[in-house]
């Protein structure tokens, strides 16, 4: 600097940068259950005067945020001075609760009616199993004896709870399926009374949809068949001496069965 009489001085400064503004502290809050959204973000900073939580896009007095789902949070803060300062955080949550379970035989019968179910659920700690509303556990693993000994099919039910209660149902139907029992009688009277007059076998299947009988002799030779279940047979059978026969037939919604028998006549 010069004045008036050329005389000079020189002197200097320094123009300093205000301190980086960073946010103090965040801190999120978890969601309750996966999939939710009743998260918390929060920010601590006295210097803080606006708050941003979508990385400057809209701003807000509010230090807290609420109603977030898991997922990336970027907060910005801004200060008296218009200074930003920007730290991301990240609302977290449980592991997801998924329900599901096996179970065996399949398929199960009236004549061995307990079904055993095994737990496969993952996210989860405890456990709530309806049997077709006939029984209740709250075992991992359960088992149910069918006692009505009914055939028929029966849902069954897993609900499956974390720590913090989330729930996760899965139900899946469970067959128990009858067993096919031919009935086939030791002895006949064709006589002509009209009681036990014929030869017939039946069985305790809906409907009979293949059949087939042999009745062979003493001597091992077929001396009779046929392929009608639901003709008695009188005289016929006995005229033949027969010894033994072979019934093969299949019924609706089971397998074939093959019983070898002897009969009486008298």
């Amino acid at each position: 600097m010069t004045d008036d009489n050329g005389c000079t001085a020189i002197d200097s400064l320094v123009i300093l940068q205000p301190v980086l503004l960073e946010i103090d502290s965040l801190v999120s809050r978890p969601v309750t259950c996966s999939g939710d959204c009743d998260g918390q973000v929060e920010v601590y900073d006295p210097e803080a005067v606006a708050y941003s939580f979508d990385d400057g896009n809209t701003w807000s007095g509010s230090s807290l945020l609420t109603n977030t789902c898991e997922g990336l949070y970027h907060a910005v803060i801004r200060n008296v001075a218009g200074c930003v300062g920007a730290r991301p955080t990240v609302v977290t949550g449980p592991p997801p609760v998924t329900a599901n379970f096996i179970w065996g035989p399949i398929p199960a019968t009236v004549e061995a009616p307990t079904i055993y179910f095994h737990n496969t659920s993952t996210g989860s700690e405890s456990y709530h199993w309806d049997i077709a509303g006939f029984a209740y556990s709250t075992l991992p693993d359960t088992s149910f004896l069918f006692t009505n000994k009914v055939p028929g099919i029966y849902p069954v039910c897993l609900t499956a709870f974390n720590y913090n209660e989330c729930p996760d149902t899965i139900c899946y139907d469970v067959t128990i399926e009858d067993v096919l029992e031919p009935y086939i009688p030791n002895a006949f009277t064709p006589n002509g009374d009209g009681s036990n007059d014929g030869f017939l076998m039946s069985s305790n299947g809906p409907a009979i949809t293949d059949f087939e009988m042999l009745i062979y002799d003493r001597w091992g030779q077929l001396v009779f068949s046929t392929e009608d279940p639901f003709t008695k047979h009188g005289w016929a059978v006995t005229r033949m001496a027969a010894r033994c026969w072979r019934p093969e037939f299949t019924s609706t919604g089971s397998v074939s069965r093959s019983p070898a028998q002897r009969p009486s006549v008298s």
